[in-house]
């Protein structure tokens, strides 16, 4: 059936044209199922839109009335009668002209005006009653035990609208509008109440068509069925009735199914299909804007198909009338569209069997289509065949005469391969021999024909860097041959080939590199040597590559080291004093430049605290810091924490000043621990040259004392140089000179400042030091302390200190002192020693002072930033009986941070706030506030600085455990202390 052109062209016009018609009309029955489905939830919507509306319209019209009958004259004359009834039933006796006869009067009115009100009534606060229309009265009524009764009197000023509930008699239910009444002089009288009976809801909705079966029905927010066609739902809670899934009434029982009635209850607005009585069916959700009551649409599923199906039949019909008419006109247009086709097939059948006489018909060869095309081309092919017939006759004569020759010519060329073959063998034997020397050999050979313009490139490199053995029709400098030296040295190599060949060097050498596989540089050491005609023209060179990359790496790497740092890879001192020497040098051409002397302030304690290796990637950080902020310009490390900048060129004071302050904020940010995050910073010392030196030495020296003088100032900051800072500097190193001097000379002393209780009673001495030096003077140690700590020398003052106030106080408790402590200051640096304890245990006990009489205090900033490895040394201490004192408490930066964690026994209140302690309430509050959390946390609590007694008494208001102060007592010598304490016990 299938072997015939036209009933394969029968059969594709079958399906291209009846498969798409059916797909079409599936495709529009379902398009206008879903057409009439949205058409029907779009409906829904706006009628359950509407009917929203309504009943807003509805009840915000009955709490306007129920408001509005709140505020009546009569309503608000009411009297005080504690309970009346209004039926003839235990009914009290009331005259027509009773005000309360006169509110029922009002209430009936209003009802029969309104058709909608099931019930108007008033509830007293005393429990009586007045209710339209009249009815038995239910005894025992109470009005204030209903739900309408406590909302309204709870919210006096808004009219409260309930959730539907029964009636006091049971019979029905309803929504009540209720609002709080009282009388012209303000008492309250009780609550005002407008009812509307469910009934009223499911006769509106009833009006409501949804099709043929739908139907509306409405839900409280706690699922009470408000509104149904079926008046026997109303009231039930939709939750109980469609668990159960069956109703009682008094006279029958009602069923009900309904799986996803969960849904009703979610608040949302939605559109489902689901199953209600077994019938699928489709629900459309709606929350009133209200009262978040839920309003629901039900159509059946049957409903929406049976409109469709009214609108498929035609569309099926149609379909298949179409497709008939299709079906009988393919077979005509096919034979049409084939029927020249036979023709073609009919004369190619002739060609077929060796009939080529015959020709095509000239309609068909004069047609313009395919077909048309197709029989031209039959046509031309059978003329080029009878043409190539007679060709081929008469290049068959001429062949025959050809053999004869040839046959002749094939002896000669015999004897030729032979000798050519003798030729071949005698040159593979020399090209394997050439090879082998080459292949034995680690360098690259290459020879340059000059005047035959051939390169030859022979060993491993040639394959090794993918380079062909041979260049022709070109020269060593062709673009082909050096495509593989690094563009950089090109030119060396040039102009060394190019002088070989000019006579003017003996050998041609150079060395260079080559990009190899992958981007790898090889150095590479080329050497070569001309030979040259009688008239002194080169005419072939010859030479070799030698892989040097090794011996090259090492110089390379040597070089490096001997220039740069190796833990950051920056330039070194070396190399600085290089590039600042040069810098210098060229003074002819006015160069300028601003020097930058680095120093990290704290850098000491990070290896002291965390060890080397952390310092050394804090180092490495800093370096990459500092050169990110460069942005190109020399950077170096002069070794240690010392890093140096040179700005060549600049001598602005506003832009290096930005510059030096950009530096010292990328420092700042660096972390190397969560755990221990340390506050590392910059001191920076600027040098402009030439103004402050015309040398490397005299310029890295002012540098070096700028920055000096920066750390003097505070550290964390940048000093540019200046004349007057170089006598500082030396009256520092003279300083320095004069501690060492008085350590030795024993030219420091102590005084001792009384430390009372909140009784005036002596408790203890804090040990203060000075410097007694015949050259200056007496020296306060904030002039010297720093000196000392900063040269180390304060580890040794701090002993002889500690030692020293250990024996005075030996002294006391020996002649009848020996409840009085002595309070002595230890410095950060003795802190991190690491036999700290050890001292402080051997001279206790070479000095033989009680342990329990020792203070150490400590500065609260140097606790939190060292504070692992310093708690574990005053935990040490503690466990012997040595009372630890926080000084200085409210001047760090994380005091109540650290507060609950920090092993100490008291806690010293810095003298900045006892200054300002009767000036601002706020620091007085603070200090309040810390003896207080000191107190609760089991911390004694000492005062500094009372200068006054207006002061100490305000301090004894708070309860502080201790003061010190020039009010309480100015620090002594020995000898003052002696006289004035003791003198009366000896």
């Amino acid at each position: 059936m299938f072997n015939s052109m036209r009933n394969k062209i029968i059969i594709a016009f079958i399906i291209v044209t009846t498969i798409p018609l059916i797909l079409m009309a599936f495709f529009v029955y379902q398009d206008m199922g879903k057409a009439l489905e949205k058409e029907i939830r779009e409906g829904t919507s706006k009628e359950m839109i509407q009917m929203d509306r309504a009943i807003v319209t509805m009840l915000n019209s009955i709490k306007e009335d129920c408001q509005y009958l709140a505020i009546n004259p009569l309503v608000e004359m009411v009297d005080t009668v504690d309970t009346f009834y209004n039926t003839q039933q235990e009914f009290v006796s009331l005259s027509n002209d009773s005000v309360h006869e006169k509110i029922y009067q009002e209430l009936e009115r209003y009802g029969q005006q309104h058709p909608d009100t099931a019930y108007a009534y008033l509830g007293t606060e005393k429990g009586g009653f007045i209710g339209w229309p009249r009815r038995a009265a239910q005894k025992g009524l109470d009005p204030r035990k209903r739900p309408w009764y406590t909302p309204a009197i709870e919210n006096q000023e808004e009219t409260f609208l309930s959730e539907p509930y029964k009636t006091y008699d049971g019979s029905k239910f309803t929504v009540t509008a209720s609002h709080f009444v009282r009388n012209f002089e303000g008492t309250a009288i009780g609550v005002l109440g407008i009812d509307v009976s469910l009934d009223q809801f499911t006769r509106k909705f009833s009006e409501i068509k949804i099709g043929e079966t739908g139907y509306v029905f409405m839900l409280a927010k706690d699922g009470t069925i408000m509104a149904h066609p079926n008046r026997e739902f109303l009231g039930h809670n939709i939750a109980q009735l469609a668990s159960s899934g069956v109703l009682i009434s008094k006279d029958s029982m009602i069923s009900w199914n309904f799986p996803e009635y969960q849904r009703l209850l979610e608040g949302s607005n939605t559109y489902f299909k689901t199953m209600i009585e077994g019938q699928k069916c489709v629900v459309n959700i709606q929350t009133s804007s209200m009262k978040n009551w839920t309003l629901v649409t039900v159509v059946s599923v049957d409903e929406i198909a049976g409109r469709a199906k009214k609108v498929g039949i035609p569309l099926v019909v149609g379909t298949i009338v179409l497709i008939i008419m299709i079906l009988s006109l393919i077979p005509a247009v096919s034979y049409q569209l084939t029927r020249r086709m036979d023709e073609l097939v009919k004369h190619l059948n002739h060609m077929a069997s060796g009939d080529f006489s015959e020709r095509l018909p000239d309609k068909l060869l004069a047609s313009h289509d395919e077909i048309g095309g197709v029989a031209k081309a039959i046509d031309f092919m059978q003329k080029n065949r009878q043409q190539a017939e007679w060709e081929l006759q008469s290049s068959n004569e001429e062949l025959i005469d050809t053999y004869g020759q040839l046959a002749a010519t094939e002896a000669e060329l015999r004897e030729q391969l032979e000798q050519l073959n003798i030729k071949t063998q005698e040159l593979v034997q020399s090209e394997e021999r050439y090879r082998l020397v080459t292949a034995g050999s680690q360098d690259a050979i290459w020879d340059w024909n000059i005047k035959g313009r051939t390169v030859a490139l022979l060993g491993q490199w040639a394959d090794n860097l993918h380079l062909s053995h041979m260049f022709t029709d070109c020269d060593i400098f062709d673009p082909r041959v050096v495509n593989k030296i690094h563009p950089d040295d090109l030119e060396k190599r040039r102009r060394n080939l190019e002088e070989h060949l000019a006579g003017k060097t003996l050998a041609y050498i150079c060395e260079y590199r080559i990009i190899a596989q992958e981007n790898e540089t090889l150095w590479v050491l080329g050497r070569g040597k001309a030979l040259f005609d009688a008239d002194g023209k080169p005419i072939r060179m010859a030479g070799s590559m030698t892989d040097i990359t090794q011996k090259k790496m090492q110089s390379l790497k040597i070089h490096h080291l001997a220039y740069h740092d190796i833990l950051t890879g920056l330039a070194n001192r070396l190399s600085f004093l290089e590039k600042l020497s040069a810098e210098l040098d060229v003074q002819d051409n006015r160069r300028s430049g601003a020097l930058l002397f680095i120093d990290l302030d704290n850098f000491k304690m990070i290896n002291d605290s965390m060890g080397h290796a952390v310092g050394d990637q804090f180092l490495l950080r800093t370096a990459k810091a500092l050169t990110k902020v460069a942005q190109g310009q020399f950077v170096a490390r002069l070794g240690g924490d010392e890093f140096i900048i040179i700005l060549s060129g600049e001598t602005d004071r506003q832009t290096i000043s930005e510059f030096a302050q950009k530096l010292i904020q990328a420092v700042s940010e660096i972390c190397i621990s969560t755990h221990d995050p340390f506050a590392v910073t910059l001191s920076i010392g600027i040098a402009l040259y030439p103004d402050d030196g015309y040398d490397t030495k005299s310029l890295l020296k002012n540098a070096d004392i700028a920055m000096q003088c920066a750390k003097k100032q505070g550290k964390h900051r940048y000093e540019f140089f200046a004349a007057d800072m170089e006598t500082d500097i030396i009256h520092k190193m003279r300083l320095e000179a004069g501690l060492r001097k008085a350590l030795k000379n024993g030219e420091f002393v102590l005084y001792y400042q009384p430390i009372v209780n909140a009784d005036e009673q002596l408790v203890a001495f804090e040990a203060l030091i000075r410097w007694q030096s015949p050259d200056y003077g007496l020296i306060s140690p904030a002039q010297f302390i720093p000196v000392a700590e900063e040269s180390n020398l304060i580890v040794e003052i701090g002993e002889w200190v500690l030692q020293t106030a250990c024996l005075f106080g030996k002294r006391l408790h020996d002649v009848g002192l020996t409840n009085v402590h002595m309070s002595v200051n230890v410095s950060v640096k003795e802190w991190l020693q690491d036999d700290f304890t050890y001292k402080v245990a051997s001279i206790l006990e070479e000095t033989d002072f009680s342990k329990k009489c020792l203070i150490l205090e400590i500065v609260e900033t140097v606790l939190i930033e060292n504070f692992q490895k310093v708690t574990d040394k005053i935990c040490n201490l503690k466990k012997q009986g040595i009372r630890i004192s926080l000084d200085d408490f409210g001047t760090g930066y994380s005091s109540l941070t650290y507060l609950s964690e920090l092993p100490v026994n008291t806690i010293k209140i810095d003298k900045s706030f006892v200054d300002a302690l009767l000036e601002k309430s706020n620091y007085a509050a603070i200090v309040g506030t810390v003896i207080q959390l000191a107190h609760e946390m089991g911390f004694d609590v000492v005062a500094e600085g009372v200068e006054t007694i207006e002061q100490m008494s305000f301090l004894q208001d708070l309860k502080c455990d201790r003061m010190q102060g020039y009010f309480i007592g100015k620090p002594l010598l020995e000898e003052k202390i002696w006289e004035k304490y003791c003198q009366d016990i000896t």
